[in-house]
C-alpha cells in the first residue's frame, strides 16, 4: 500500500477510537444525570409529601384558631356596642334573644336519655342537679335571652349575686332548673369554644351551683355544672323574658 493509504487508515482508526471515547463518555454523563434526576425525585416525593402532611396540620390549627378569633371577636363587638354608646346598664329590651323552649315538655327520664343519643357529656355536679330537679307540672313556652356580664353594667366583671340582682332590677326572671339541660338539647348548632351560663335562684340550687351550656373547639357539647365564682366582663348569661 502506498503512504497516503496507510495514513488515510491510520487517522480513521483514530477517529473512529475518539468516536467510541466520546460515546462512552457521554453515555456515563447520561447515566449520571438520570441517577441524579431519580434520586432528586424520590427527595422532592419525600419532601413533597412533608410538606404536603405540615400543611394539612397547619390549615387545621388555622382554623380551629381562626373559629376562636371570630368567636372572640363577636363577643367583643357586643361588648364595645354599649361601652362606647354609654349605654351600659339601659338596655332592657335590646339583649339578644338565643332559644325558645318548652318547660315540662321532658321527663327527667327523657332528658337522659336525649343526651345519651346525642353523645352529650354531663358531668357530676350536673347529674346531681337532674336527681333532684323538679319538672313543670304545666307545659310553658319562655324566651331565653343572653347577655354579657359588660352588657349588664360590669365591665370590669362581678360576682353572681350582683349580676342576679341586676337581671331581676332589669325586669327579666332567673331560669328554673330545667332550663339547663332543655337548652342543651336545643343549642345543637353552638359556636366552639362558647360558654353559656345558666341563671338560678342560688336558694333554689344544689351547692350554689350554676348550669353551663358549651361547645368545646372539637364540637363535643356538654353540660356542666360549676362553682358560684367571680364573671369575667365576657362571660355569658342565660335568663328568662318576662
Amino acid at each position: 500500500m502506498s503512504k497516503q493509504i496507510w495514513l488515510h487508515l491510520w487517522y480513521s482508526g483514530l477517529l473512529i477510537l475518539c468516536i467510541s471515547r466520546v460515546a462512552s463518555a457521554i453515555a456515563l454523563v447520561g447515566d449520571a444525570i438520570c441517577n441524579a434526576i431519580s434520586k432528586s425525585s424520590d427527595r422532592a416525593e419525600r419532601t413533597t409529601d412533608k410538606m404536603t402532611t405540615i400543611i394539612e396540620q397547619s390549615a387545621c390549627k388555622l382554623t380551629m384558631a381562626s373559629q376562636q378569633i371570630e368567636y372572640q371577636r363577636i363577643r367583643f363587638q357586643r361588648f364595645l356596642k354599649y361601652e362606647i354608646s354609654g349605654r351600659l346598664g339601659e338596655m332592657q329590651g335590646k339583649f339578644q334573644f338565643l332559644k325558645a323552649v318548652n318547660l315540662g315538655s321532658l321527663s327527667v327520664k327523657s332528658i337522659r336519655e336525649a343526651f345519651q343519643d346525642m353523645d352529650i357529656k354531663v358531668n357530676d355536679a350536673a347529674k346531681k342537679i337532674l336527681d333532684n330537679m323538679q319538672i313543670s307540672a304545666e307545659e310553658k313556652r319562655v324566651a331565653l335571652m343572653s347577655a354579657t356580664v359588660a352588657e349588664l353594667g360590669f365591665t370590669e366583671g362581678t360576682t353572681y349575686r350582683n349580676i342576679a340582682n341586676k337581671i331581676s332590677q332589669l325586669g327579666f326572671d332567673m331560669c328554673p332548673a330545667e332550663i339547663g339541660p332543655l337548652l342543651r338539647l336545643e343549642h345543637v348548632k353552638q359556636p366552639r369554644g362558647e360558654i353559656l351560663y345558666i341563671t338560678t335562684n342560688l336558694e333554689d340550687s344544689v351547692d350554689e351551683l350554676l348550669m353551663t351550656v358549651a361547645c368545646a373547639n372539637d364540637k363535643t357539647l356538654s353540660l356542666r355544672a360549676v362553682q358560684v365564682g367571680f364573671f369575667e366582663h365576657s362571660d355569658i348569661v342565660v335568663f328568662v323574658q318576662r
